[in-house]
């Protein structure tokens, strides 16, 4: 409870050694406008000396600021748009925080005069040079691109073009160009399966469930994916199944029996002479009666696993790089567990109790097994797809 005390009243000398004044002789315009603010909100006899501060704070943070614009506006370079804007909406802040108190009267008389500025006409024409910036930098990216070709400065001009769309909206053509852009950034990557060493059987239902999950293979934002042969494609993804196989169905059985002690009843006490024990009352004494019961547990274990080994390579189609080359292994698992009794349910253990099951599931067929496993590897393929940078 000291403790507390002590960082509460440590929290008080803090705030108390604040002071707007010296916030203003320090330069802090801004913390000393939102302090003389706080102290200042609320309160009907508002001290002359804080409304003077704020004032000042108001008057030399503006001047400052108006400064700082013109002097990059000085530098004629359209980089320094977005810091102009930047300003400007800080002005803005500020501006709505003071009026929120005017008019602004102490306690002895004194009315405060604050000098607003009009932003808007300096805001517009600082949004449009910004915007202006950005829209003429992915001009000339999207002027290249149409040279080259280059999907990668395809994508650095629609995220310049985005940008454009923050400071102004409708600029220009950004609409087309955002279109245009994002379609040059697109790679088409062709998804091909191939596979070796296994039987025509395997090999067949391998083929048809993989390119079933590569066809719902969903496209990103800047790729997209096929399974058929398509002209001038990006990217060529080689998916090699090396091996498809499934472990022998294997069934484990274990017996056990669990006891217990259980009440079952009273009795008389008796003494060693068989007559009945009784109290000081008279009252025949009673005994509980306990017995032990069991219950004989089967416990029947099935597993099987079916294993995809396969090979991820894939290549640029235009210079024939091979970008990735990866070994990939997907295990699927089938495992279940029946648990049966014979003799009273009450001798049953917490753990066993919550297994009980009479029939135990059907091992899954070959093709089953492996179709989960094959949904597996659909996965490793989108996450490694997801994450390079095609």
């Amino acid at each position: 409870m000291k403790k507390i005390l002590y960082f509460f009243s440590l929290l008080v000398l803090i705030s108390s050694c604040r002071s707007v004044e010296k916030l203003v002789d320090k330069g802090k315009y801004d913390e000393a406008i939102f302090l003389a603010a706080d102290r200042l909100s609320g309160k009907k006899n508002k001290k002359t000396k804080h409304v003077k501060a704020l004032e000042k704070a108001f008057e030399k943070i503006n001047e400052r600021d108006l400064r700082t614009i013109a002097s990059l506006n000085a530098e004629d370079n359209p980089y320094y748009w977005k810091d102009v804007v930047s300003i400007i909406e800080k002005i803005e802040r500020r501006q709505n925080r003071i009026e929120a108190f005017l008019p602004l009267i102490s306690k002895d008389g004194y009315q405060a005069k604050f000098k607003f500025i009009r932003t808007a006409d300096i805001k517009n024409e600082a949004l449009d040079g910004a915007a202006g910036y950005h829209y003429d930098r992915a001009l000339a990216w999207m002027d290249q691109v149409r040279l080259d070709g280059d999907m990668y400065l395809a994508r650095k001009a629609f995220y310049e073009l985005e940008k454009v769309s923050f400071y102004k909206r409708n600029y220009r053509n950004t609409a087309r160009l955002l279109a245009e852009a994002r379609e040059a950034g697109i790679s088409d990557i062709e998804i091909r399966l191939a596979s070796n060493k296994l039987e025509y059987r395997e090999a067949a239902w391998t083929k048809r469930i993989l390119s079933d999950l590569l066809e719902s293979m969903p496209s990103r934002f800047w790729q997209r994916f096929y399974t058929t042969d398509i002209e001038n494609d990006d990217f060529t993804a080689i998916i090699r199944i090396k091996d498809a196989s499934t472990s022998p169905e294997r069934q484990y059985v274990n017996r056990h029996t669990d006891t217990k002690k259980i009440k079952d009843g009273w009795e008389y006490v008796k003494k060693a002479n068989g007559e009945i024990k009784t109290d000081s009352l008279g009252n025949k004494l009673k005994r509980d009666v306990y017995r032990n019961i069991r219950a004989h547990i089967t416990e029947v274990f099935r597993e099987k696993s079916g294993f995809i080994r396969s090979q991820l390579i894939i290549k640029d189609s235009r210079t024939g790089e091979q970008v990735i080359n990866e070994k990939l292994f997907t295990e699927s698992k089938f495992e279940d567990i029946a648990v049966r009794f014979r003799g009273d349910r009450r001798a049953i253990c917490a753990n066993d109790i919550g297994r009980l099951k009479d029939v135990s599931l059907p091992f899954p067929s070959d093709p089953e097994i492996l179709a989960s496993a094959t949904e597996l590897l659909s996965g490793q393929l989108e996450d490694i797809l997801s994450d390079i940078n095609l």
